[in-house]
């Protein structure tokens, strides 16, 4: 096949970016389909750019493209180590490659990329060198790519993306690059990236030593590219990709039969981990193939991003358009695409908005609503607060909530009006204990450690317990100044719940559970409650002895890097609630819970997550820190947060595959001389004030 057409025919933008842009249709393929050879040299290259771009790269090699690579190997701690200590570069890096081709090649799910890869090199279409910094403890880390067409056209980009799934995707990290073509004023900056590329290539960049791909882990490609061809090998991707798509299980099925009996609306009450997004995917398919519109609102970019990836894998027959709202993505707010998206006729349309994008005016009033529109909203709990409920005004047909806890404890005004808006939650409700039985969670063992207050925690304790007493005292006789001492007793209540959530003994406490329980190959989750508590957890497991990385929102490494570092090798990562939604780390086989959150909701997705099924992973093994108050029997307020933290216990106890830790709970409540129902339903949740979101 010939390529009839060059670079300077494509519309090129001067800057791309994931918020704006679809880089994959509106970049990548173009290019690639117009070009007969591509250079790129980028920090970080893998596998999963294949779920993208498998199709237009599949044409360039099938065209005879050319594609030349410079990238970086990925690095563990003991390889740095080894280096630090004299070993060889040269020497170690094969060894490096080879052990990531063999963990890919392990993988169902990145085996046919991999397969990709190989058949490429084979019929050298690609050609890979490696790039590193001897005596220097970074990466090479460098970005810039240069497209060519066969008219001697050529245009290049520079900017933040690696060659990974996580850079080009719409719902991965926020990326952008810029864009320059030869045949206009950009000429020399397009000269002066072949420039510096070529100086990379031969190894002649000061700085940076380039070699070629290890002899070792090529000829393992070699041994695994299809003997088919380029074709052969693309098809095995989409096959792959077909088989992934995921099967309804007896619980999803029964759901959504009675949904539809039920008008089609209601909310789902299913544990975290038993598949309600996809169950809510399944719900909307026949409304999709008939042409109709569907909103779905979620908490958080993450589940933004989530949403968007589930989408594409399972709804990939009807090709949907999709509009992404919120979480940097501004696409919505230009004239009339909301109303295009939202109109009874237009074929099958989808807008994935940020619960607190679609709750402004500038939004709702933009939808065109009526029974021709599906409303999901995801974390349906969040819908019933004050500030976002303006959602439940939209005029919708089906109707759809997804919450394994849909009440709002504390609120009843706000749970009315999810359930008023919904028609009530759809009976029976899927159980943790029902997740479990059915496969869609592991089981799991549970064990507490209980710790103590210090004598300073304690006296702070006492004095914030007098200061509240006394302004609900003034409270109760001073009406004019209720609405302020009501706000005030509230950050009290916060900050004096502060001191336990922040223990100084859970720190020791974090050291000491390791050193008995770690084994290397495990991957532990240590769940903290802010950053302060972070900093301390992580420089107490680093002191005694162990490797361990940190992950949350403001963290100054690659949280990409972090993660697929952990899912590979194992380890220990401290983390904060960010995890909380949205970051889906189903290899997490135990748990260390530092974080003493009161609120039901957000222990209950802790638990969920390290509940969830992957390859290999029988068993979960949750440790959880339990920290008691000073108890003054004649303070009720006192023995009022010992039994809160005992019920949380037991909603933990409960479905645990350890008998013994419902003994222990039982034992430490006769102490305290509180009776303690281990069968504890959430309604039993007292409320205190802040514990909502």
């Amino acid at each position: 096949m010939m390529k009839d057409h060059c670079l300077k025919e494509i519309n090129l933008l001067d800057r791309y970016a994931t918020n704006r842009n679809d880089l994959i249709a509106e970049f990548y393929r173009p290019c690639l389909e117009h070009a007969t050879s591509y250079d790129r040299a980028v920090g970080y290259f893998h596998s999963s750019i294949f779920l993208l771009a498998a199709r237009p790269i599949a044409y360039f090699a099938l065209t005879g493209g050319k594609i030349r690579l410079i990238c970086s190997p990925e690095l563990t701690k003991e390889d740095i180590e080894a280096f630090e200590t004299g070993y060889e570069w040269r020497d170690r890096i094969g060894e490096i490659l080879l052990r990531t081709i063999n963990q890919v090649l392990g993988d169902i799910r990145t085996k046919s990329l991999v397969e990709f890869i190989a058949t490429l090199i084979a019929v050298r279409c690609l050609d890979i060198r490696i790039a590193f910094r001897p005596g220097a403890w970074g990466i090479f880390h460098d970005k810039v790519g240069i497209i060519y067409d066969e008219d001697d056209h050529s245009i290049s980009f520079t900017g933040s993306s690696n060659e990974t799934f996580r850079a080009w995707d719409a719902s991965g990290n926020h990326e952008s690059f810029d864009v320059f073509r030869s045949w206009t004023t950009d000429a020399a900056r397009v000269d002066q990236h072949k420039k510096y590329f070529e100086s990379l290539w031969s190894g002649n960049e000061p700085g940076v030593e380039t070699i070629h791909f290890p002899e070792i882990a090529r000829d393992r490609l070699i041994a695994v590219a299809n003997p088919e061809g380029i074709a052969a090998a693309y098809t095995k991707i989409v096959l792959s990709e077909a088989k992934r798509r995921k099967t309804l299980q007896v619980h999803q099925i029964a759901a959504i039969k009675t949904w539809k009996d039920r008008g089609s609306h209601g909310i789902l009450q299913h544990a975290t981990g038993s598949g309600k997004t996809i169950t809510a995917i399944d719900a909307m398919h026949d409304w999709l193939k008939d042409g109709y519109p569907v909103l779905i609102l979620v908490p958080s970019e993450l589940l933004l991003a989530y949403w968007h990836r589930e989408i594409q894998t399972e709804l990939g027959d009807l090709e949907p358009k999709v509009l992404l709202a919120g979480g940097g993505h501004v696409g919505w707010r230009k004239h009339d695409v909301i109303e295009g998206f939202t109109v009874p006729e237009g074929g099958p349309r989808i807008i994935i908005s940020t619960i607190q994008t679609a709750s402004t005016q500038q939004f709702l009033r933009r939808i065109q609503s009526g029974n021709h529109l599906m409303l999901i909203i995801d974390e349906v709990h969040r819908a019933g607060s004050p500030a976002l409920s303006s959602v439940l005004s939209i005029n919708a047909g089906p109707r759809l909530g997804l919450s394994a806890t849909p009440h709002r404890y504390g609120d009843p005004e706000g749970t009315k009006r999810i359930l008023d808006y919904f028609d009530g939650i759809i009976e029976p409700p899927f159980t943790l204990a029902d997740a479990i039985a059915a496969g869609r969670l592991c089981q799991y063992t549970y064990h507490i450690h209980p710790v103590t207050l210090d004598h300073t925690e304690i006296d702070k304790w006492h004095q914030f317990t007098q200061i509240i007493k006394h302004k609900l005292a003034i409270s109760h006789t001073n009406e004019t100044e209720e609405v302020a001492l009501a706000e005030n007793i509230k950050n009290l209540l916060i900050r004096r719940a502060d001191i336990l959530k922040n223990a100084a003994a859970k720190v020791p406490l974090a050291v000491q559970v390791l050193q008995e329980n770690y084994s290397v190959g495990q991957r532990w989750l240590v769940y903290c409650d802010d950053q302060m508590q972070l900093q301390k957890v992580l420089a107490a497991i680093r002191l005694a002895g162990f490797s361990c990385d940190e992950y949350h929102s403001s963290m100054l490494g690659d949280r990409e890097t972090t993660l697929d570092h952990f899912l590979v090798t194992g380890g220990i990562i401290v983390a904060i609630k960010c995890l909380d939604e949205g970051v889906d780390i189903p290899a997490v086989d135990h748990a260390l819970i530092l974080a003493s959150s009161r609120n039901p909701r957000e222990f209950i997705q802790r638990r969920g997550r390290v509940l969830r099924v992957a390859e290999g992973k029988f068993y979960a093994h949750i440790h959880d820190t339990f920290v008691f108050p000073p108890i003054d029997r004649s303070e009720p307020d006192d023995v009022s947060i010992l039994r809160t933290e005992l019920m949380r216990a037991a909603q933990f106890a409960e479905s645990a595959a350890n008998e013994a830790v419902k003994y222990q709970l039982r034992q430490i409540a006769r102490d305290a001389g509180i009776e303690l129902n281990i069968d504890v339903s959430m309604d039993d949740f007292e409320y205190e004030e802040g514990m909502e979101e």
